[in-house]
């Protein structure tokens, strides 16, 4: 779900513009073309009933957490849930990219990270998210894409199986993308020991915009088992369920406030905000619990 904007309840993650609307021109052709193109792969991959997601296809693992707000959170930061200290029970989501389930290596361990607190109020635009709110973010500090009009061209691609054609046909600032993409995506060890970016800004409070991160505290990386031979077509998962049987995981949840419209700029999601003019402050702990997720059963929960 996608929170409104409310000051004293919830920080707002709702993209607007410099100019303080909410869309771009053109912008539901677009989404349009992006649900499309979307449809039209389930239809051709899928069977009824069988259906999985159109992207970050690939479930890792869906585990259980807490989200612990800290109480050093400085004042201009303090919104929604993060105006007091609090603990919210949450799940999180590992996954790979999609919209297919190819094993881990083969997608250089892309990672992605999904969290869902529990308990929390405030106005929603969902009717099923009522007391829900989600964090989504992914292991590139950019997004593929600059915005939604080149998001439906990439889309457009995707479904036909021609994704790289995209950088290579859209104009030299695409193919710029391409290459950062490919230096940012680092082959990943575990989804517990990988950091993500929310990659585009939202809502921090009335007018002011932030981007967030997800980071390990540890710097602890593991052998991937087998490479360069033999690799688990599920070595995320696999490294996961083993870190998590012997004990806890815990991530900073960090926040950069923009301070400069011009080099951090809103509606262009392949701009990496620079930390020199905002750095990334801890406003809470993310602690996955000890548990045994890698069960039929929490997986099923997982495509439901």
């Amino acid at each position: 779900s996608v929170p409104i904007g409310n000051e004293d309840l919830l920080p707002g993650f709702q993209s607007v513009n410099a100019d303080g609307q909410n869309t771009l021109p053109n912008e539901e052709a677009s989404l349009d073309s992006i649900v499309e193109s979307f449809a039209s792969y389930m239809r051709q991959n899928y069977r009824a009933g069988e259906y999985q997601r159109g992207g970050n296809t690939k479930t890792h693992g869906i585990v259980r957490a807490e989200f612990i707000v800290r109480d050093d959170v400085p004042e201009h930061m303090r919104k929604g849930v993060f105006k007091t200290p609090n603990t919210f029970r949450a799940w999180v989501r590992f996954s790979g990219p999609g919209p297919d389930m190819p094993d881990d290596i083969n997608d250089v361990g892309f990672a992605s990270c999904a969290i869902k607190l529990m308990g929390v109020e405030g106005e929603k635009l969902m009717e099923d998210e009522k007391r829900t709110q989600d964090f989504i973010s992914v292991s590139t500090p950019t997004f593929v894409t600059p915005d939604i009009h080149s998001n439906a061209k990439l889309q457009a691609h995707v479904l036909r199986g021609t994704p790289v054609f995209y950088f290579f046909t859209t104009g030299f600032s695409h193919f710029l993308d391409f290459l950062m993409q490919g230096l940012w995506n680092e082959t990943q060890t575990s989804p517990l020991e990988a950091r993500y970016w929310s990659c585009v800004p939202y809502l921090l409070g009335e007018g002011q915009a932030m981007m967030y991160s997800v980071k390990p505290k540890s710097s602890e990386r593991s052998w991937i088992p087998g490479i360069p031979f033999r690799t688990s077509k599920n070595y995320m998962r696999e490294q996961m369920a083993d870190a998590l049987s012997k004990g806890e995981s815990e991530f900073d949840f960090m926040i950069q406030v923009q301070t400069d419209p011009h080099r951090m700029p809103i509606e262009d999601a392949g701009v990496r905000w620079p930390e020199k003019l905002s750095p990334f402050v801890p406003v809470a702990t993310l602690r996955i619990l000890k548990q045994e997720f890698d069960t039929d059963a929490q997986f099923k929960f997982g495509d439901n």
